[in-house]
């Protein structure tokens, strides 16, 4: 295969999906467009690292990173790589994320920290962890939250 280009970017739908919110947010008319910070809850890399400090360029001060859990041990964050072949114009994407996926405790710990706030959150998940995360936060929430599994 013979690549006409290739790119590399954040890997994660997480990341994608504040993106796409703030940009319909931002899209809104002047009198409509809502006041309103996002917070993205993933795994990154140690707080320190490079990586870190670029999604922060991204994403500060309108958004925050501040309930991310970070993995000290690491220092790169997951990636994707699409490679455009130059032949068919296809697309193929090579994702790599060296980073462990968050527990539902550490979820639970973090949405804790919304009590008394309306939140939303979406995060993709297998059913299990799904499950056990859902029985954890119903036990021990306050008020109803809005979930969206993937």
């Amino acid at each position: 295969m013979h690549a006409s280009s290739t790119s590399k970017g954040w890997g994660g739908n997480c990341l994608n999906a504040i993106r796409v919110i703030r940009q319909l947010l931002d899209s809104q008319p002047g009198a409509e467009k809502p006041d309103l910070g996002l917070n993205l809850l993933t795994v990154l890399p140690r707080q320190l690292s490079p990586s870190v400090r670029e999604l922060q360029d991204i994403l500060e001060p309108r958004d925050s990173i501040a309930s991310c859990i970070f993995r000290e041990s690491n220092d790169e964050p997951a990636v994707s790589y699409v490679i455009k072949n130059l032949a068919t114009a296809s697309r193929t994407i090579i994702s790599h994320n060296p980073l462990a996926d968050f527990t539902s405790n550490e979820f639970c710990s973090v949405a804790d920290s919304f009590r008394g706030c309306d939140a939303w959150f979406h995060f993709e998940a297998s059913l299990q962890f799904s499950q056990d995360l859902l029985l954890r936060l119903n036990i021990h929430s306050d008020k109803t939250r809005d979930i969206c599994l993937a």
